[in-house]
Order: structure tokens, then C-alpha cells, then sequence
């Protein structure tokens, strides 16, 4: 069976209200005096635009009776016909599956296909590339645009009696108060010669086994060469502190007509996903992990925050937008105390009314004692002794005003919670005006 290579796409998208748009993540403007400075390089661009793929664990789609099915059955009334043997019982026609790989769009049978295109992402509209690739536009929605086939053969003479070519745009959302995925599938006839085409369709929802439960959804038929439908499943067993990795679901999709000597079903697998029981005071929920989370923080809420985070990520650190690096989440309390003290110990004096920042932040695997680095950084303004550096290992600090320090630790906590966070997820951060 051929896999199909599954990718996501990282699609910047809303981390608030009115989202992270390719000017949210233009240069931030200089913080108040406190930090800013003359000499400080000039900001530039974030990576505004820039997109990441992301590859998952790969799906197949599984065809209930192929042509090598199809040829045995050829082959087995043959061989009664030559043995001079009744073909009773035998099917006058055996259909079979096929995978159809840039089936060339515009044929004179392709009605209907331009109604599909206004309710999908570009990524998986009619005209997109049907390679079966799944596109993320975050870590809770991702589409698909595939194709498939059939082929209607005579029984005993093996010839081809008619063929259609499908395409089919899947998509799955996750819910944001429960573990629930939903998911539509839109399946059209793109061409067909002959026999092939079929007279009717079923399409059913499935979750994982064991720990999913599809609900009946439904499947109707809009338009002559066109089916559409939507159903959910919900995802059981998330007892407190559980995560569930690699849960998935599939459209199981069967094509049948009185031409047919059999019907054929095709099995559409959804992107993989993980859904887990482990973020406090909130309910178990499902996200795609292989998608890198994107921090939007505000230059106008947060000034001096990000005038150091985004000097200390100029200066080479991890985890600017659209650099192709990242931050990598911890969750080991103890060992985010210790990157906490290593970075900003009691012995640095406070000056009234600011705190210690520090980059990579504490919560993350590249904090300044987890990641082993020995060399502190800062810049003109933070009245820190650090001198200014560059690389991509070490840490940064500087002194801003406290309000805006406990401000922007309280929408990291809460981007990990709405995001679902886990140890060893990645993100970058970018910044809203």
C-alpha cells in the first residue's frame, strides 16, 4: 500500500483578539526609557509570513478490494470457463480501488466541484494540490485534499468496462471545552468514463479504538456528482493526569452502483493527534502536537518585555518567529525554580519597582540551567553587570518595570494552557502591536 506523506503547515494565526497578522509581527518599537537605549541595534523584521512545515506520523489510505483482488477474480472464472464449468454465482463485473495522483482537473464531468472551494482553507480548495498532504492552520485544525479511484472490470474477460477518478477534502477541528474532534469530508466525482460512475455513496465517521466514539454524524448528497458529510468523535478514558498520543480517526467512504458487481470502500485516515487530562482547571482537550505554538505578545500592553525578549533574540537566542529555531516547554517544577534562580538570583539588587527578566524563559528547556549554559548577556538600559553578547546559547536579563514582568509571566501560563502546553512542545514567539 502507497503512504502518503502527511505535512502541516504552520499558518500564523489568532492568539488574540483581531490575531497575528504579518504586521503584528513587524519590529517592535523601542520600550520605555527604562530599557531603551541609542545604541541598541536597530529592530528588525520578525520573520513576519514565514511559514514551518511539520511532519506527522504518516496515514494510508486502505482500499477494501484492490485490482489484484480483482484480477484473482478474472482469473478464477477463467479458469472455470476453460474447465467447462458453470459461471454461476460468478460476478459479471468486480470493482476495485486505486490511488489517483494528480488527476488532471477540468474535465468535461467535473460539475458541481467549484461549490466546494468557498468553505475550505486555499490549502485544500478544488483547485489545490490533491497529494493527500494534511495542512495544520494551528495546533487545533488541519485540512486534507486527496484523490482516489475505481475501476469497473468484466468478469471472465478481464476487460475495463468503466473507471471514476474522487476527490475528497477532509477537514478536522479540535474542541476547545472538550476532547472532541470534528470533522467534515466533501467527496465529488471528478471524472468517469463508462460504467464507473457511481449511483450511490455512504460515508461513516470512526475514532480510535478503544478510547473513541464516533457519533452517527451525517452524509447527503448536495448535487448529483457530490456528498458531504460532518460528524464528530469524542475521545474517553482521560482520567486526571492521562495523555493519549497518536489518536486519529478515519471516513470509511463506499462507493456502490447496480453496475457494480461489488461495492468498494475507502478508508480516509485524519491527522494524527494528542489529547490529554493534564492542564489544571481546565477540561481534557486535543491538539496536533507536531504543530509549534506561536506567543503574540504586545508591544503597546508590554513595552519593556519586549524590547528585551526581542533584543535578547536578535542577539541569536532561540525562538524568534520565522527563524526555523524554538523554545521547548518545561514542566518539571524543580528545574524551572532552578532556571529561575541561575538567571535572576536573590543577589542581584532589585531597583524599586522593576524585577528580573529573563530569555529563554525559565519554563523552557533552554532556560539558563537546564540548557548547561554558562555566560549571562544583557543590553544598554536593563542596569544589569552582564556584558552584551551573541550566539545561540547562554541567557539575558534585564531589569523592567515589575507590572509588565508578572503581566507577560501570566500570558505565557495562560498561552500554555490554551494551547495545551506539554513537556517538550515547541513555540516561537512574535509580537502584536
Amino acid at each position: 500500500m502507497k503512504r502518503l506523506t502527511i505535512e502541516f503547515l504552520l499558518v500564523l494565526t489568532s492568539l488574540a483578539a483581531g490575531g497575528l497578522s504579518p504586521a503584528a509581527n513587524a519590529a517592535p518599537q523601542p520600550a520605555a526609557a527604562a530599557t531603551a537605549d541609542s545604541s541598541a541595534p536597530a529592530p528588525r523584521p520578525g520573520g513576519a509570513g514565514q511559514t514551518q512545515s511539520r511532519a506527522v506520523t504518516p496515514g494510508a489510505i486502505h482500499i477494501s478490494k484492490t485490482e489484484a483482488d480483482c484480477d484473482k477474480v478474472v482469473a478464477a472464472a477463467k479458469a472455470l470457463r476453460a474447465a467447462g464449468k458453470s459461471l454461476a454465482g460468478t460476478p459479471k463485473t468486480c470493482v476495485s480501488g486505486r490511488l489517483v495522483n494528480g488527476t488532471a482537473p477540468g474535465t468535461a464531468q467535473d460539475a458541481g466541484v467549484d461549490t466546494l472551494a468557498a468553505a475550505v482553507p486555499a490549502e485544500c480548495n478544488s483547485g489545490s494540490d490533491p497529494s493527500g498532504t494534511w495542512w495544520a492552520q494551528s495546533r487545533r485544525s488541519a485540512c486534507q485534499h486527496t484523490t482516489f479511484g475505481l475501476v469497473v472490470t468484466e468478469v471472465p474477460t478481464g476487460r475495463i468496462l468503466g473507471t471514476a477518478n474522487f476527490h475528497a477534502i477532509n477537514t478536522m477541528t479540535s474542541s476547545t471545552t472538550l476532547a472532541r474532534w470534528s470533522s467534515t469530508t466533501s467527496v465529488w466525482v471528478w471524472s468517469w468514463t463508462g460504467a464507473g460512475f457511481p449511483e450511490s455513496s455512504r460515508g461513516l465517521l470512526f475514532g480510535c479504538p478503544g478510547d473513541c466514539l464516533a457519533a452517527a454524524g451525517s452524509y447527503t448528497h448536495p448535487a448529483f456528482d457530490e456528498w458531504y458529510g460532518s460528524s464528530y468523535f469524542n475521545v474517553n478514558n482521560l482520567t486526571a493526569g492521562r495523555i493519549i498520543n497518536s489518536v486519529s480517526g478515519e471516513w470509511q467512504i463506499t462507493m456502490s452502483s447496480t453496475k457494480y458487481g461489488n461495492s468498494v470502500t475507502f478508508t480516509l485516515p485524519l491527522a494524527d493527534s494528542r489529547c490529554d487530562n493534564t492542564i489544571g482547571n481546565r477540561a481534557a482537550g486535543c491538539v496536533l502536537p507536531g504543530i509549534p505554538g506561536v506567543m503574540g505578545y504586545s508591544q503597546s500592553l508590554n513595552p519593556a518585555f519586549v524590547d528585551h525578549v526581542y533584543k535578547a533574540q536578535l542577539s541569536g537566542l532561540p525562538g524568534r518567529l520565522g527563524t526555523g529555531t524554538y523554545l521547548k516547554k518545561l514542566s518539571n517544577a524543580t528545574k524551572v525554580a532552578a532556571n529561575g534562580t541561575k538567571a535572576c538570583p536573590s543577589s542581584l539588587v532589585r531597583p524599586t519597582g522593576y524585577s528580573c527578566d529573563e530569555y529563554p524563559f525559565r519554563s523552557t528547556y533552554q532556560g539558563a540551567s537546564t540548557s548547561g549554559a554558562t555566560l549571562a548577556r544583557s543590553f544598554p538600559g536593563c542596569r544589569m553587570p552582564d556584558p552584551q553578547r551573541t550566539g545561540s546559547t547562554g541567557w539575558s536579563r534585564c531589569f523592567i518595570p515589575t507590572t509588565q514582568n508578572s503581566s507577560a509571566g501570566g500570558l505565557l501560563s495562560a498561552f500554555y494552557s490554551n494551547e495545551r502546553m506539554l513537556d517538550g512542545d515547541l513555540y516561537q514567539v512574535g509580537y502584536l502591536p
